[in-house]
């Protein structure tokens, strides 16, 4: 049996052709994020309602390409169920994201430091958090069937010893909104950090968990564009074109890369289209309430998508009377239901939560 040697990394930036067809894809998937940025930045409704369920949903989708078990629908039961490893990894990888982002945009560039505080939190009281959490691995890794060792591996990444000079590089390189378009920046700094795998678990998550904040950083905004969803929706030629990649093939993996940026931000903008919808016939169907105390309730509504009566009541401040009658005439104007699933006396708001729940489905 041949055991691989492990990999010798190339530094960045890579050298590229670009074809008709890659020069195609890239324009288009540069065309279509921004007119994902202009729709959200002209949103008639607070954005971060949309954006707390697609961290979430990034958060599980990433989570679910390394096999976590969980399904997507209980992501917004947890505060009702018993913490497992599972929910504890999908909310780790969410703080991870907020975390980084809070310390981007007080202006802290991508380092060795902000990556390890990253990785810290990802492994905290999780699956792993006996494999050096926040430390660089000073071990050989490799990528292989689960249990199976390193004769078996499929890819081993470059030695401990070459993984400090690897990084650096590599976030010079991300830092750098100038060295090469942002969208091949993106990519390619992705792809370099799953090459170089340099902690002993986790770099998956991790590395998905760097583009939103990457691409916060060079576009200095809020993290909007998560990939997760995508790339679990095409797995295998995920980890195909990764492959590819580290073989030199970077034209193809651009492609790939560029084809699930159109796509996720295709699905993006169907998703606030439909909120969009929901919330100005909801907005204009709560005038039937007569009570200006609505207008406070509903947005925490929007923001919980699954609740109770009383968690309303205490993050209004909302009498308990008032926050009764509002929430049984919401229901009498099917505007959210009764959701006994997980809780006692709980509500949810379906057609919201029915926009974030439920297979991905390719957009023209």
């Amino acid at each position: 049996m041949i055991v691989l040697e492990p990999f010798q990394a190339k530094i960045l930036p890579v050298e590229y052709k670009v074809d008709k067809e890659l020069l195609n894809l890239l324009s288009e998937a540069s065309q279509r994020y921004g007119e994902y940025k202009s729709l959200f930045d002209n949103l008639n409704f607070d954005s971060s309602f949309f954006l707390d369920s697609a961290l979430l949903n990034e958060s599980y989708k990433s989570t679910q390409i390394e096999g976590t078990q969980i399904s997507q629908d209980e992501m917004y039961y947890w505060k009702y169920l018993k913490p497992t490893d599972d929910s504890r990894e999908i909310q780790n990888l969410k703080r991870t994201i907020e975390f980084a982002y809070q310390q981007v945009i007080q202006g802290k560039k991508i380092d060795m430091y902000l990556v390890n505080q990253m990785h810290k939190i990802l492994l905290d009281s999780v699956r792993g958090n006996d494999r050096q959490p926040g430390q660089i691995r000073s071990t050989q890794n490799w990528i292989a069937p689960r249990g199976v060792g390193i004769e078996g591996a499929i890819f081993v990444p470059p030695v401990p010893q070459e993984i400090y000079t690897l990084l650096q590089n590599l976030y010079e390189y991300m830092n750098d909104a100038f060295i090469d378009p942002l969208l091949v920046n993106i990519a390619l700094a992705h792809s370099q950090f799953e090459t170089i795998h340099p902690y002993s678990d986790g770099n998956g998550r991790l590395g998905r968990a760097l583009i939103p904040v990457q691409m916060a950083m060079l576009e200095k905004q809020k993290p909007i564009l998560f990939m997760s969803e995508i790339l679990e929706v095409y797995k295998p030629s995920y980890q195909r074109y990764l492959m590819q990649y580290r073989q030199g093939n970077y034209r193809g993996y651009l492609k790939f890369f560029s084809q699930c940026t159109i796509d996720q931000c295709n699905a993006f903008m169907l998703r606030l289209h439909k909120i969009k919808t929901i919330y100005e016939e909801d907005m204009k169907t709560i005038e039937q309430v007569h009570s200006g105390m609505v207008y406070k309730i509903m947005p925490i509504i929007m923001s919980q998508i699954v609740f109770t009566k009383k968690e309303i009541e205490e993050m209004s401040g909302v009498s308990k009377a008032t926050v009764s009658r509002i929430i049984n005439r919401l229901e009498e104007l099917n505007i959210i239901v009764k959701d006994d699933k997980v809780m006692k006396k709980g509500y949810k708001y379906k057609k919201i939560y029915n926009v974030f729940v439920g297979k991905y489905k390719k957009v023209s």
